[in-house]
């Protein structure tokens, strides 16, 4: 685990968040907020690319990268965080070099290694908020239990061609698992799949994903807006679609039951 602060001095926060700070819901006193925050991205890749990119943008104060792979050409149609001159390097070196270059204000911690059960528990306690962008469904268990354990808010996603879901998970409320393998609304995909590695994605479809995901990361770790606690939000960007499926949690799910 390597932590990693840029030695540029920061540009002055009114310059940088102006934008931001206007915004009533966030102001000042928010802004601060971020900066006292910590946020986990674990998988930095067609997800988590923009979703980092977007956390840093906005000023969330400690950044941790959770990814064991290294930058492929085959990655570069959605892995934003990339470049050409990237590729056979470790993800998390690229991610730490190019989000510093973005916001130097900002701690990077870098984890390159893949979360499990021996480690995971321990990684996740560091952070307030789980930003779940990995590609399988194993590691989406694995990763809500060990957040949900530690009282961790989650945010998932997952993608695979042109189509995507988002989830906002709290204990109490309904996990990817409770509804999986539930189909998408016209039975055109199953939404929880993930993405596994090596199927089809459009690249901004992992855009739209990852976008959301830092949206509603801010909104948890400022406590603002309607975050999609047992709402799974649905889209197809081949048609330009959004649904939304209310959900309940499952009473014997084998991921979130016990941290009811």
């Amino acid at each position: 685990m390597n932590h990693m602060k840029h030695n540029t001095p920061p540009l002055a926060t009114a310059a940088r968040y102006a934008r931001q700070i206007a915004l009533p819901e966030i102001g000042p006193e928010g802004q601060a907020k971020l900066r006292q925050s910590r946020a986990l991205i674990v998988g930095a890749g067609g997800l988590g690319s923009p979703a980092l990119l977007y956390l840093a943008a906005a000023g969330v104060g400690v950044l941790g990268v959770a990814d064991s792979d290294t930058a492929s050409a085959s990655n570069l149609n959605r892995q934003i965080l990339y470049s050409e001159n990237d590729l056979g390097t470790a993800k998390t070196d690229a991610a730490l070099d190019r989000l510093r270059r973005l916001n130097s204000d900002l701690t990077i911690v870098t984890h390159p290694v893949r979360l499990t059960t021996a480690n995971a528990a321990a990684i996740i306690a560091e952070y307030d908020v789980i930003v779940d962008c990995v590609d399988s469904l194993a590691a989406r268990s694995l990763i809500n239990h060990a957040a949900l354990a530690a009282g961790r808010d989650v945010v998932e996603a997952g993608i695979e061609g042109f189509h995507g879901f988002v989830l906002s998970v709290r204990r109490g409320t309904a996990c990817a698992a409770c509804v999986q393998p539930a189909p998408s609304p016209d039975g055109a995909f199953p939404p929880l799949c993930g993405g596994e590695a090596g199927s089809p994605v459009f690249g901004p479809a992992a855009g739209v994903a990852g976008c959301l995901q830092a949206a509603e990361c801010v909104k948890l770790l400022l406590g603002i807006g309607k975050p999609l606690f047992s709402r799974l939000l649905l889209f197809d960007v081949l048609r330009m679609e959004f649904d939304e499926l209310p959900l309940s949690p499952a009473p014997d799910c084998p991921v979130c039951g016990a941290y009811r």
